[in-house]
């Protein structure tokens, strides 16, 4: 929004000065305004398209799912649960070990959208619609269990996608 509006003066600056070239007392000064005003608009642009391309970067490390289908843990449920005591919402995660090692602990990440299928707040504070937790309890092979994280979400209103991303074995061995 704040570059949204800088642009918008910057545009108008230029439209201003550059209508004004016939007028009496303009001069070469103005044209000076001009491109400075240009060269604000065009680091504008290359913020915003650097700032699109970091996020979009991150996304991608982030949404990493390679090798799920070899994962000793399957997330079979993933909903937001409201708080009784206020409009936040929490993490609640069903999964199984489907392996035939006992499961020491499991790290998670999550991806979740808001109502208009916009990326929510989902605990990550520094990139939205990701969030993540662990469980440290041990899991024995076979056994499903469900594991629930107070993340805050305001906005969140669906888990798109759950899945493990580390998984440590009682025998000192991970995935």
């Amino acid at each position: 929004m704040k570059h949204l509006f800088l642009y918008a003066l910057c545009c108008g600056s230029i439209l201003v000065f550059g209508s004004c070239d016939s007028a009496p007392g303009f001069g070469a000064s103005d044209n000076a305004a001009v491109d400075a005003a240009q060269m604000i608009i065009d680091s504008l642009r290359t913020e915003a398209w650097t700032d699109s391309a970091a996020h979009a970067e991150i996304a991608n490390a982030m949404f990493d799912t390679m090798n799920l289908a070899d994962a000793p843990v399957k997330t079979s449920r993933a909903v937001l649960v409201k708080q009784d005591y206020s409009n936040y919402r929490s993490v609640s995660l069903t999964y199984k070990n489907i392996s035939n090692k006992v499961i020491q602990g499991i790290k998670f990440r999550w991806y979740g959208i808001d109502a208009f299928g916009a990326p929510a707040d989902m605990g990550n504070y520094t990139q939205q619609r990701f969030g993540g937790g662990f469980d440290d309890e041990a899991l024995r092979p076979g056994r499903t269990t469900t594991s629930r994280w107070d993340i805050l979400s305001a906005r969140g209103k669906k888990i798109i996608k759950a899945w493990p991303i580390e998984v440590a074995f009682k025998n000192g061995t991970k995935w």
